[in-house]
Order: C-alpha cells, then structure tokens, then sequence
C-alpha cells in the first residue's frame, strides 16, 4: 500500500509541477510579447516590425522652402546630426546665411512619435547680430535658433526625411522671425 500510496503522490506532484510549468510559459510567452516601453516589439516573432534605430550620426542635407508653397529657398546645405540613444543630440550645420562663427552647434531631445517617425527638437545660441546682406544672409540677430522636426524613415533604416519648423529669438525671447525647411538624410558610415 505504501508503494501505491508513494505513486499517487509522485503523480499529482507532477502533474501539479506540470500544470504550474504551463502556466508560466504561458504567462512568459504573452509577456514577450507585449510592446516595450517604447512601443516597439519586444520578441524575435516581430522584430522585423521594429522601428528603425534613430540613434547615431547621420549626413543630412537641408533646403529651406517657402512655409506656404514649399518651394525652395536658396541652395541646399549640409548638416551634421548626432541622436543618442538616452533621448538627447546634437548637431551642428554649414548653412551659409550665418557669418562664420556665428552659430554654435545646436542641442536637443528626440523622441519616437509613431511607426517609423521621431520627433527631434533642438537650439542653438546665435552668438553675435549680423546685418542682412542679400541675397546670401537675411542678418539674425544674437540670440536662439530653434528647430522642431518630424523625422519619417523611408522604406528602409539608413535613410530619413525631415520637415521642420525653425524660429529664431534675440536674447530676450522676443521671435522676430520663423521659417521651414525639408531635409534628406543618410546614416554616417
């Protein structure tokens, strides 16, 4: 009887180890499942639906355009955009409307706003006032630059486009003046 009893017991120890190892695969199988934090997925069944990786350095190439028509204004020129991957960047550009010297390089937050698309906001300290002197150089005033963009990647994770919206300030805050401009980018090899 012991022998029978011993059995019973090896039994539904078993089949309750069984029971409690299925309920945790299927507890861990749907968390692995679920979204990350920041919304992508989080399990190799749908990494391929992952978002591209914004972080690193990327050559970008900016025209401003005309914020009602969107046509271009003046000639495009380069810049220089670097994302970390704790939500911050820098970037730094050759726009030759500034004097030399003029503009330090920028500093901002980006984050993910969508599938495929990113925020970016970033300022930069206009250090002295320049007359204006067309049709190279509208003047600016010593101040801020500030640009706001959304960022979409393009059907694959190397290349981006921007649209953004720039503002710029004297050194008390007052705007004294607002544009737009459209960018194309390439991930830095």
């Amino acid at each position: 009887m012991k022998t029978s009893l011993g059995g019973a017991r090896l039994r539904m120890i078993g089949t309750a180890t069984l029971a409690g190892a299925l309920i945790a695969l299927a507890v861990g199988s749907s968390s692995t499942r679920a979204q990350t934090s920041d919304g992508t997925c989080g399990d190799s069944h749908c990494m391929q639906r992952q978002d591209p990786a914004l972080g690193g350095t990327w050559e970008v190439m900016v025209a401003l355009v005309n914020c009602q028509t969107g046509a271009t204004i003046g000639q495009p020129f380069p810049s220089l955009l670097t994302f970390a991957g704790n939500g911050t960047m820098v970037e730094t550009t050759h726009n030759p409307s500034f004097a030399i010297g003029q503009r330090e390089p920028g500093v901002g937050v980006w984050s993910r706003s969508g599938p495929r698309t990113y925020y970016a906001r970033s300022e930069a300290f206009i250090q002295f006032t320049t007359a204006p002197a067309p049709p190279t150089s509208p003047g600016f005033l010593a101040g801020t630059q500030t640009i706001a963009q959304t960022i979409v990647f393009d059907a694959d994770p190397d290349h981006w486009t921007s649209d953004a919206q720039i503002q710029f300030a004297d050194n008390s805050g007052s705007v004294y003046r607002q544009g737009c401009a459209q960018a194309a980018a390439q991930r830095f090899q």
